[in-house]
């Protein structure tokens, strides 16, 4: 069951609405810690329905107790169903953990559903951005914590041709983080309201700290820091 939670912890978090500002708080990360750090908080309210939420919590942290987050707002996430999509196959798998038991889609057990997370978000980069589907059978808000500057000078996260998701961190919204070499040719916000597909564009793709979305490359590219870029050209 230690295993199940840890798989839970790895597949969580955001994508609902933009918040404009966000608290600097106090956090004690467990209630051994003797010293407590600064995070950012970022309150993310999840609708009944489909919701995009974060692969991976190693960015956007999420911390049980009633000082961080509501205890009947974890129950639900953590009983919900997960599906992850898989960019090598264009397919989908999941599972859903009941407590005394775990149900699975797509896979047999826990060993082949880490190993197909691996495969298919092999760098911790892709897991840090990466979203994937949880289904909540009503609204819930959760408070998601990031320490401050967590992608400056981070490596790029390398994408592969087609289609990938995306939970858009803080410093994307700074600049910290920019879109590398992506050239997104279809960009698309899953609104929890609508439960439905919005198209939109970078600009506005990168104002939208925490929320899913669905990016289509032709190419294989590298989200990231994009640099200087080249000098200009030496005079004709």
């Amino acid at each position: 069951m230690k295993k199940i939670f840890l798989i839970i912890t790895c597949l969580m978090l955001v994508s609902v609405f933009f918040v404009s500002a966000f608290d600097t708080v106090e956090v004690r990360p467990n209630k051994f810690a003797e010293e407590t750090f600064k995070m950012t908080k970022v309150p993310v309210h999840y609708k009944e329905g489909w919701n995009i939420i974060p692969l991976s919590t190693t960015y956007f942290s999420i911390y049980d107790g009633e000082d961080y987050n509501d205890p009947a707002a974890m129950q639900q996430w953590r009983r919900s169903w997960k599906f992850m999509y898989l960019p090598l196959s264009n397919n989908y798998i999941g599972f859903r953990d009941l407590g005394d038991e775990v149900k699975f889609s797509g896979v047999a057990d826990l060993n082949e559903l880490q190993r197909e997370m691996h495969n298919n978000y092999n760098s911790e980069m892709l897991m840090n951005l990466a979203g994937h589907w949880a289904y909540f059978t009503e609204d819930i808000i959760v408070n998601h914590y990031v320490e401050p500057n967590r992608l400056e000078d981070a490596p790029n996260a390398n994408y592969k041709a087609g289609w990938n998701f995306i939970v858009v961190p803080i410093e994307m919204s700074t600049g910290e983080y920019g879109f590398g070499d992506c050239d997104f040719d279809k960009i698309f916000h899953w609104d929890t309201n609508a439960q439905n597909w919005a198209a939109k564009n970078t600009e506005q793709m990168k104002n939208m700290v925490g929320q899913g979305f669905a990016v289509h490359t032709e190419n294989a590219c590298s989200l990231g820091n994009e640099g200087a870029g080249a000098p200009p050209a030496i005079p004709n």
